[in-house]
Formats: structure tokens, C-alpha cells, sequence
């Protein structure tokens, strides 16, 4: 009975995960994997690691924390292919002491990304708030699916590198200043 309802469960979540990368296939692969791994994970680690071994993702290199210098902090960062294209993604987070804390989610393509980098700007569908030709920065607030200038998300779009870097500032933990 045990052995069934494991089968299940992992039947379970690879339709579950099969819905949403068939859905994304539809779009730009860079895109795809923002919506896939910082979109839908939240960046957290632990959603993004099953998210990554799920679509058959590898460790490129070992993970990495720091408990204590200048503050807590993990990085991780696997290889991945998306519709053929190949991508480093880091998931970081950071605990500066007395103020909130951030996730990162990083993901830089060694392919062409033109209609990918497109599409990140027609979802954060704001004006950048500042930055150049190679360099746009996007900060805003989210409500539901409603993006917003203010301050609580940040994005950085490197549109000659093919990467760009999506950042959330985590709210205050109860009980710590910040």
C-alpha cells in the first residue's frame, strides 16, 4: 500500500510539473525559465532545487553559504537546458543583521535570448526605473499579477549578456529589527 501511494505521489507531481512546462514551451526559452525557476519556485531553494532535478538539471557547482561573514547567505547554481538552449541559474538568499533579508534568482543563457529579453519586458510591463542600452533596471511592487513602480521587487535585465537577475526583498522577520 506504502509502495502505491509513493507511485502515485511521484506520478502526481510529474503532471503537476508537466502542465507548466508544456505551457511554457510556448515561450521564449530564457522567459521560460524565469517563469519556471524565479516565478513560480519564489526562488526558494528548496522549490527550485525539485523544480531543477525535475527538468533534469545539474549541480555546477557545490553549494555555498556563509553563516557568518559579513552576514548569513546561500548560493547555489545548477546547469540547465531550456528548449535547447543552455543556462547557468543561481539562487541566492541574504540576512543582512537589522534589516530584511533578499532571494536572488540569476539566470544567464549562452544563446540568443532577443525575444526572451522582450518578453521580460512586456511582463514587468513598467517603465525601467533607470540604466542604459546594456543595463535596465525594473523596481516595483506586486499585486497579484498586477506590477507596480515601487520597491519590493527588483529586476536587472543585461540584455547583451543574456541574463538578468530578479531580486525580492523579503519582508522584516517578526521579532528582528529590520
Amino acid at each position: 500500500m506504502a509502495l502505491r501511494r509513493f507511485l502515485f505521489s511521484i506520478a502526481t507531481w510529474a503532471f503537476v510539473l508537466a502542465i507548466p512546462a508544456y505551457a511554457y514551451a510556448q515561450d521564449p526559452p530564457l522567459f521560460a525559465a524565469f517563469k519556471s525557476f524565479c516565478l513560480d519556485a519564489g526562488a526558494d531553494a528548496d522549490q527550485v532545487k525539485l523544480a531543477v532535478q525535475m527538468a533534469g538539471g545539474k549541480p555546477h557547482n557545490p553549494p555555498g553559504g556563509s553563516t557568518t561573514t559579513p552576514w548569513p547567505m546561500t548560493a547555489t547554481s545548477w546547469d540547465i537546458a531550456v528548449q535547447g538552449h543552455r543556462m547557468i541559474l543561481n539562487i541566492g538568499t541574504a540576512h543582512p543583521p537589522g534589516r530584511s533579508g533578499t532571494t536572488d534568482c540569476i539566470l544567464t543563457s549562452f544563446s540568443d535570448e532577443t525575444a526572451s529579453i522582450a518578453a521580460l519586458r512586456k511582463w514587468v510591463g513598467i517603465p525601467k526605473s533607470h540604466g542604459d542600452q546594456t543595463v535596465e533596471f525594473y523596481d516595483f511592487d506586486q499585486d497579484g499579477s498586477v506590477r507596480k513602480l515601487g520597491n519590493s521587487w527588483h529586476m536587472a535585465i543585461l540584455s547583451g549578456a543574456n541574463s538578468f537577475q530578479f531580486t525580492h526583498d523579503l519582508p522584516p522577520t517578526p521579532g528582528k529589527p529590520g
